[in-house]
């Protein structure tokens, strides 16, 4: 397996760790509407795959998951969470 792969994977991995429990998960990515898991998950793997650095945090409300993600390229700053 590939390193960008292997990335993924681990990153897939702990997001849907990190979900799991929740009735509902909405995604917000840099300058989407938001989008529910499936289509937030196909944009990590997108942008992994492209060379991104990406991360994310999670936050409730109620039974609700909203998982915020960032973005930032090689030799950027990595970008706050509020700057998103």
């Amino acid at each position: 397996m590939n390193p960008a792969e292997q990335k993924w994977q681990d990153a897939r991995n702990r997001l849907m760790a990190e979900t799991a429990g929740f009735a509902q998960v909405e995604c917000r990515i840099p300058r989407w509407e938001p989008v529910d898991l499936a289509m937030g998950l196909k944009w990590l793997q997108s942008s992994i795959c492209e060379g991104y650095y990406v991360r994310h945090r999670i936050t409730s409300l109620g039974d609700k998951a909203i998982v915020h993600f960032k973005i930032w390229e090689f030799g950027d700053a990595e970008p706050e969470f509020t700057d998103v």
